[in-house]
């Protein structure tokens, strides 16, 4: 979000600082996970990319699964910002496989409607975004 508002700088000073005293992987993670995010907002994907790889090796090394699934959501996201279609489909299938209970769907739907874009395949990224939409559509029949 810091980076988002202008204060980049500050943010990526803040979260240097915070590096030296976390010594266990769940909090090497968390902050990893910060740092790809503020690097994903400021458009430089791919420094974000190795922000993401590094969340989830250490989330993965403390078996914090949120963290691996958020990481490579927010990996593919990037990857396919930078055209990396190929590797972006295949984190958003390692994703996939992190969430059985599908919480984060509409979030992988939206990544593949953006690789589909990119493609050239409009027709599809309308029908993967109206689909998404129809599932998470409240029920208004009365």
């Amino acid at each position: 979000m810091w980076s988002q508002l202008g204060v980049g700088p500050w943010a990526f000073a803040e979260l240097a600082a915070a590096t030296p005293p976390l010594e266990r992987p769940h909090e090497r993670a968390a902050l990893e996970l910060e740092r790809g995010n503020a690097l994903q907002n400021l458009s430089d994907h791919a420094a974000a990319i190795a922000a993401f790889a590094r969340a989830g090796a250490a989330a993965a090394a403390s078996s914090t699964t949120r963290i691996v699934r958020a990481a490579r959501l927010n990996e593919a996201y990037s990857l396919a910002e930078l055209g990396r279609a190929a590797d972006a489909t295949h984190a958003l299938a390692d994703a996939a496989a992190l969430d059985p209970d599908d919480e984060l769907r509409s979030v992988r739907r939206a990544i593949e409607a953006r690789l589909a874009r990119a493609a050239g395949e409009l027709g599809r990224a309308a029908q993967i975004l109206d689909g998404e939409l129809a599932a998470t559509a409240p029920d208004h029949t009365d």
